[in-house]
């Protein structure tokens, strides 16, 4: 018994570890900052102060979504957009505008 209690443990952790399978499923196009979809709230900061926007492809809709943690991009300096990548993210708002908060991406 003092044999099998051992190995059963160490079996029991092999089988209950998961590969970390996170499909970025989420195509689309990061289009740059969007002049003309900008707000400015007095109690809020520019959507635009480095914000980029965000257009989903092969959705029913496909407008422009401002991304709301831009900084996760690790982009170059001089960059051309539109870039397109595919990303995993979770829906928010920035005051009251509809936004996205991206968890992770990869360019295509």
């Amino acid at each position: 018994m003092k044999i099998w209690l051992p190995a059963i443990i160490i079996l029991a952790g092999f089988l209950s570890c998961k590969k970390n399978t996170n499909l970025l499923e989420n195509e689309g196009v990061i289009t740059g900052i969007n002049v003309s979809e900008c707000v400015s709230l007095a109690e809020c900061p520019n959507v635009c102060d480095g914000a980029l926007f965000f257009h989903f492809t092969g959705v029913a809709d496909t407008s422009n979504v401002a991304i709301d943690n831009p900084t996760i991009f690790k982009f170059a300096q001089n960059v051309k957009f539109p870039i397109r990548v595919s990303l995993n993210y979770q829906s928010t708002t920035r005051c009251g505008i509809t936004a996205i908060k991206v968890i992770s991406y990869r360019k295509l």
